[in-house]
């Protein structure tokens, strides 16, 4: 509904007779809320998909101190952080991006368990699909970290306990 408004918005201000710098900088303002849109919901997505991650492995027998679970927990605890800040600019983009990332390779996790009906175990040295979700999981959440770290987020003693051990 709110998309629908601001596309009007922009269609009935791009059509009319208005100053061309105006025309620009709104332009501007309604791919900016957009873009937020569009980040809130990729939070959104990255957050349940976690959870989602979370309840599988759990069914299927894993321990809540296990490490992709406790993985799924940070990043959820980074997905909210970064929602609280209202980032911008390329840090918005980098964020958004890294979740994305995350999301896709928690779905496919996810669809694993499920499908296999069992709990995910990783060996060493293997060239498996699941392991290279892992690793990009393990890297992605660093980007996560980093992007925190360079901000202006208040850090709590268990936010900086979560990060002292990652």
């Amino acid at each position: 509904m709110m998309g629908m408004t601001l596309l009007l918005l922009k269609q009935q201000t791009l059509q009319g007779g208005t100053h061309p710098v105006r025309k620009r900088s709104l332009a501007q303002i309604l791919v900016r809320r957009g873009w937020k849109m569009q980040t809130k919901k990729q939070m959104t997505k990255c957050i349940s998909n976690e959870a989602d991650l979370i309840c599988e492995l759990l069914k299927h027998g894993a321990k809540a101190t296990d490490g992709i679970i406790q993985q799924s927990s940070m990043i959820r605890m980074c997905t909210l952080s970064l929602m609280h800040l209202q980032l911008q600019g390329f840090h918005a983009i980098d964020a958004a991006a890294a979740m994305v990332g995350i999301t896709k390779e928690c779905k496919l996790m996810c669809d694993w368990i499920k499908k296999e009906d069992k709990l995910i175990t990783f060996g060493f040295f293997t060239r498996h699909r699941l392991e290279e979700c892992r690793l990009i999981r393990i890297r992605t959440l660093d980007v996560m970290l980093s992007i925190l770290k360079g901000s202006s987020f208040p850090p709590s003693k268990m936010w900086l306990d979560l990060v002292a051990n990652n």
